[in-house]
């Protein structure tokens, strides 16, 4: 007889070891057994361990689902650390932004007065110039 490895762990990512049954075992009649008795007897040891790789499975996917709801709460709290942080930014330039709005009018404002006074001055020359050219 010539064995056969019966893996119902290759179904179920090798969660458990391989049953090896001979191939005799699983197709034929054995002398002595009722063919019906021993049929049952593997399909129902075939069931059990059916069941008891989803059990595993089962099992090992809640705990992979607990883990990935952990992970996703660390992101989340993460994620509002972060929104809460881009809005501090936010109004802190916004401030800023108004600021550097204020002083570039306050320069505008300089810089007419400035103009404003040059002109006066050149104006008060020429008057000046003319007063010495009178005078003299």
């Amino acid at each position: 007889m010539t064995p056969v490895a019966f893996d119902t762990g290759a179904l179920w990512h090798g969660a458990s070891s391989p049953q090896t049954f001979s191939f005799a075992t699983a197709c034929y009649i054995q002398p002595g057994m009722a063919s019906k008795k021993r049929n049952g007897d593997l399909t129902t040891e075939v069931l059990v361990q059916i069941r008891d790789e989803l059990r595993l499975t089962r099992e090992q996917l809640k705990n992979e689902i607990h883990d990935v709801r952990g992970a996703l709460e660390q992101t989340n709290a993460r994620l509002e650390r972060l929104e809460h942080r881009q809005t501090e930014d936010a109004v802190r330039l916004a401030t800023e932004v108004v600021a550097v709005a204020n002083a570039v009018g306050q320069v505008r404002d300089l810089l007419r007065d400035q103009r404003q006074d040059q002109n006066r001055i050149d104006d008060h020359e020429r008057r000046i110039a003319a007063l010495e050219t009178k005078a003299s």
